[in-house]
């Protein structure tokens, strides 16, 4: 039998709450205080990493006890890249591995208060605005087929 703390599991709802955090924290990084901006875009980074940590179960192949959440997060991930207009921009799986470290380099650099191209921001709310969207569209908690008479 195997035990797990699921430390590489996220909700639909969690990703949702850190995803609409994300998107609406961007345009105002200048605004909010330094301490929120590090708790909301390290969530988003921590988020990153478990992408990333399916997106080597796919290369390798090689399961692990967590493998099912890795590759649910990698999956809700690229989906919601597909769609972003980032997606012409990415031709093979080495470009997609470069994409994320990209990604997370960027989100570590707004995390710390540097500033970055406008463009750059707008294609990352754009892409968590979609993870959004996904993480609501699957989300469904036992409650919400309860019916209160």
């Amino acid at each position: 039998m195997v035990v797990s703390a699921r430390p590489y599991a996220i909700s639909p709802a969690e990703l949702a709450t850190v995803a609409n955090r994300v998107v609406n924290c961007l345009p105002m990084l200048s605004k909010i205080q330094p301490r929120e901006r590090e708790g909301i875009l390290g969530k988003a980074i921590e988020f990153i990493g478990m992408v990333g940590r399916g997106e080597q179960i796919m290369k390798t192949g090689q399961l692990r006890a967590n493998a099912s959440d890795s590759l649910r997060n990698y999956g809700w991930f690229t989906r919601a890249f597909s769609l972003s207009s980032r997606r012409h921009e990415v031709s093979s799986k080495q470009d997609f591995s470069d994409e994320l470290r990209q990604l997370r380099d960027t989100l570590t650099a707004l995390r710390n208060g540097e500033t970055m191209p406008d463009e750059k921001i707008a294609e990352i709310k754009e892409l968590f605005a979609y993870l959004c969207k996904i993480a609501l569209s699957v989300d469904n908690v036992p409650t919400d087929k309860l019916t209160i008479t």
